[in-house]
C-alpha cells in the first residue's frame, strides 16, 4: 500500500474519515470529485484505460491522511523476511559490531524510514509521524515487521519495552546531524580489571566498624613484604571512588543497609478491589500519655489496618502493648466494613499466633481470609503501612508528650523531669493527656488521614478549587463503591461468633472441659461424640456456657456450665427430713423441761401453772417450710427461757 495518487473512486472505496460519503459508491465518487475541485486538490491526468484524474494524498484532509497513514503502518510488508539493511557509515566499522547491536541499528533505521515516508508521501509533520508510530507500537496495532522492529530498537531488557516518540525524535535528530552511525547503540566497554593489591586492602577496609581509608591504608602498609611497592593513598582513594557502591560497601554494612542501594520493585494495585488485601502493623506511639490504670506515663501501642487499594485506614485499635487481642480487635473493626481476602502483615507476635493464624481455630481461618507474611527485616515490602506511620509520627509532634528521637535532647529531659515531678507532688500533670483524651484525639487523626489527598492515589479535579489533586482514601473508597463495588460484610452477631476464642477439646461422656470448668449438653451424647475432638468457642466475659462446633466450624450445640450437676436427693425429700429433725429436737426439749420441773417440785410448791413451751413447736406450723431460726435454737437458749419463767413464778408467789 505504497501509492501516493488515488482516483475519486479509489478514495470512495477506502471510506476514509474526513471525506464525504454517500449511500452508493458512485455517489461517493461524485461528492469527492466535487470537493477536490472546490478545494483545488493537487491532481494529474490518470494514465491508462478509462482516463480521469488522480489526487495526491497530501491534498486530503488531515483526518483522512492520518487514517490512511495508519493503514499503511498496519499493512504487512511485502517481504518481511528481508529487513532493511543498515547503511555503513564512514566513522564506524559495522563489521566489528555484535549481531545484537546490528539488529538494533537496523530496527531503528527501519522505523526512521517509515517516519520519512509518512512525511514525504502522506504529508504528515514530523511530530505527527513519530506520534503515530509510537502510539501504534504501544497499542500493538502496527504491522508485524514494524512491531518487531519497535521491540528490538529500544535495546532494553524486560517485557515492558515501549517505543516512545521521544526516542524516535532523538534517533531522527542524531541521524540528521551525524549520519546513520549515530543510531548505533553503544556497546558496553569491557570492565577494566581491578588492581592486584585491592583484595589485600579490602581485608582492612571491609569491617563493620567502618574504619577510615587513611587508617586502613596505614595498617595495610605494615603487612606488606619488604620491597613491595605500594600505591599511594590518593591512588587508593581514587580506586575506591571508581567502584560501585555495592562493591565498595559490602562488608562494611549489613544486607539490610545495602537495600538502600539495590534495585526495588513497585507493586501494581490496579487489579485490586477494596478489601482484596488488608495490611496491618503495630506502632509504638512516639508520645507519652497517662496510663489508664495508674496514671503514670507510658507509650501506647497502636494497631492500624489499611486497605491496599484505597490506602484507607479501615480500622484501628489502641492498647497497652501489641498482642493477639489488640490485633483481633482491629481486624474485627475492619471486617465489619469488608472481610478481607488477604491479610498481609509482618512476623510480629501479635500477628503470628494460634488465635489469629491457627489452621482450624484461628480467626483468619474462620473468616476464610488468607494470611500472608512479609520477609523479615523487609519493611520496604510494606511501604504503604510504613508511610502511614509517618502520619502518626507527624501528628505526635504537636502533642505535649512527644518523645521522638528527633526532639531536642535537653528539652526532652526537661519535659521528662517536670512531668514526673508534677505527678509526685499533685498526682497529675499538664504534660500528659488522659487516656480518654488521647483515644478521642487519635480518632480525629485517623479521620484526618482518610480525608487528606494521598500521592499514591489517582488525581481528580477538586470540586472546591477546580484544580487537579490526588484523591483522598475516603474518596478512593467511595469511587470504587460508585463504580459497583460491593463489600463482603457480616452482621454484628456473625462477627461476634467469628471472633470468639476457639480451642480444640475432646468430648468425654457428653462433657467438654475448658480450664477447670466442665460444660455439658445431652446433644453430645445423642450424637455419640465421646472421645472425638471438637471446637469450643467461649466468651471471655461470660463463662456460663460455651459453643461446641465440629471440625468445619458448624455449630453442634451450646453446653452449659455444670449442666450435668443434679441434687444429691430431691428437694422435697430433704425438706421433709429437715422438718422431722426439728420436731424430734423439740420433743427432746420437752422431756428436759419435764425433768427440770420434777426436780423443782420436791422443794418448791409452784402455784403458777408450769411453763408451756408448746408455742415453740407452733413456730414450725407458722411457716410452710422450716426456717433457719428454728434450726439455730440450742439448749442454752431453752434453759434461759426456763430460768426466766421460774423467776417470774417465784416473784408471783412472794407477792
Amino acid at each position: 500500500m505504497k501509492a501516493e495518487w488515488f482516483t475519486a473512486a479509489e478514495l470512495a472505496k477506502l471510506s476514509l474519515p474526513g471525506l464525504p460519503s454517500a449511500s452508493t459508491p458512485d455517489g461517493a465518487r461524485r461528492v469527492i470529485s466535487r470537493q477536490a475541485q472546490k478545494e483545488c486538490w493537487q491532481s494529474r491526468e490518470r494514465t491508462g484505460r478509462g482516463g480521469g484524474r488522480e489526487y495526491h494524498v497530501s491534498s486530503l484532509p488531515d483526518e483522512a491522511r492520518k487514517a490512511l497513514a495508519l493503514r499503511r503502518l498496519q499493512a504487512p510488508a511485502a517481504d518481511s523476511a528481508a529487513p532493511v539493511p543498515a547503511t555503513i557509515g564512514a566513522s564506524l566499522d559495522w563489521r566489528q559490531l555484535k549481531a545484537k547491536t546490528l539488529s538494533q541499528a537496523d530496527a531503528r533505521l527501519l522505523l526512521l524510514g517509515e517516519v520519512d515516508a509518512l512525511m514525504a508521501r502522506d504529508g504528515l509533520t514530523k511530530i505527527a509521524a513519530r506520534t503515530l508510530i509510537a502510539t501504534g507500537a504501544a497499542e500493538g496495532s502496527l504491522a508485524p515487521h514494524l512491531m518487531e522492529a519497535a521491540l528490538v530498537a529500544n535495546a532494553r531488557r524486560g517485557e515492558a519495552r515501549v517505543l516512545s516518540a521521544r526516542s524516535l525524535r532523538r534517533w531522527h535528530d542524531d541521524r540528521r546531524q551525524r549520519g546513520d552511525d549515530a543510531v548505533v547503540p553503544r556497546e558496553a566497554a569491557p570492565r577494566a580489571g581491578y588492581p592486584d593489591w585491592l583484595d589485600g586492602f579490602f581485608s582492612f577496609y571491609k569491617l563493620p566498624s567502618k574504619p577510615s581509608v587513611r587508617r586502613c591504608y596505614a595498617e595495610w602498609l605494615k603487612t606488606l613484604p619488604q620491597g613491595v611497592e605500594a600505591p599511594s593513598l590518593r591512588t587508593v582513594q581514587r580506586t575506591l571512588e571508581g567502584l560501585g557502591v555495592l562493591q565498595r560497601e559490602r562488608g562494611r554494612v549489613g544486607p539490610r543497609e545495602l537495600k538502600k542501594y539495590r534495585a526495588y520493585k513497585v507493586r501494581d494495585v490496579s487489579g485490586l478491589l477494596p478489601g482484596d488485601v488488608y495490611t496491618a502493623d503495630g506502632h509504638t506511639h512516639k508520645e507519652e500519655v497517662a496510663h489508664p490504670h495508674h496514671g503514670r506515663p507510658f507509650r501506647p501501642e497502636i494497631v492500624t489496618v489499611l486497605d491496599v487499594k484505597t490506602r484507607r485506614a479501615v480500622s484501628w485499635s489502641v492498647g497497652l502493648a501489641e498482642g493477639a487481642w489488640l490485633v483481633a480487635d482491629a481486624l474485627r473493626g475492619a471486617a465489619g466494613l469488608c472481610i478481607p481476602a488477604i491479610f498481609y502483615t509482618d512476623g510480629g507476635s501479635g500477628f503470628i499466633n494460634e488465635h489469629l493464624r491457627g489452621p482450624v481455630t484461628g480467626v483468619l481461618a474462620r473468616l476464610h481470609t488468607r494470611p500472608e507474611k512479609s520477609l523479615p527485616y523487609n519493611s520496604q515490602a510494606r511501604g504503604i503501612i510504613e508511610r502511614f506511620h509517618q502520619h502518626l509520627h507527624a501528628w505526635a509532634k504537636w502533642r505535649p508528650g512527644y518523645v521522638g528521637r528527633d526532639m531536642d535532647r535537653e528539652a526532652r529531659q526537661l519535659v521528662f523531669k517536670r512531668g514526673r515531678q508534677e505527678l509526685r507532688e499533685t498526682g497529675q500533670t499538664r504534660l500528659l493527656m488522659s487516656w480518654e483524651e488521647f483515644t478521642s484525639r487519635l480518632a480525629e487523626a485517623m479521620a484526618d488521614y482518610n480525608a487528606t489527598p494521598h500521592s499514591g492515589l489517582p488525581k481528580i479535579t477538586c470540586p472546591q478549587t477546580l484544580r487537579q489533586r490526588h484523591m483522598s482514601p475516603d474518596e478512593a473508597w467511595q469511587a470504587e463503591v460508585d463504580a459497583g463495588f460491593e463489600p463482603v460484610t457480616a452482621t454484628d452477631e456473625e462477627l461476634e461468633a467469628l471472633f470468639r476464642p476457639h480451642e480444640i477439646r475432646k468430648v468425654n461422656r457428653a462433657t467438654v472441659t475448658l480450664g477447670r470448668k466442665v460444660y455439658y449438653s445431652p446433644v453430645l451424647e445423642q450424637m455419640d461424640l465421646h472421645g472425638r475432638n471438637v471446637q469450643v468457642a467461649y466468651d471471655l466475659h461470660d463463662v456460663s456456657r460455651v459453643w461446641v462446633k465440629d471440625g468445619d466450624g458448624r455449630l453442634i450445640c451450646t453446653a452449659e456450665l455444670d449442666g450435668n450437676v443434679t441434687p444429691y436427693f430431691p428437694k422435697s425429700t430433704v425438706e421433709e427430713a429437715r422438718e422431722g429433725r426439728a420436731i424430734g429436737r423439740m420433743k427432746r426439749l420437752e422431756v428436759k423441761m419435764g425433768e427440770v420441773q420434777a426436780e423443782l417440785g420436791n422443794d418448791l410448791q409452784l402455784d403458777a401453772e408450769p411453763l408451756d413451751i408448746s408455742a415453740l413447736a407452733d413456730l414450725t406450723a407458722m411457716a410452710p417450710t422450716p426456717t433457719p431460726q428454728l434450726a439455730e435454737i440450742d439448749d442454752a437458749e431453752v434453759f434461759r427461757l426456763v430460768d426466766a419463767g421460774l423467776a417470774a413464778m417465784r416473784e408471783a408467789k412472794s407477792g
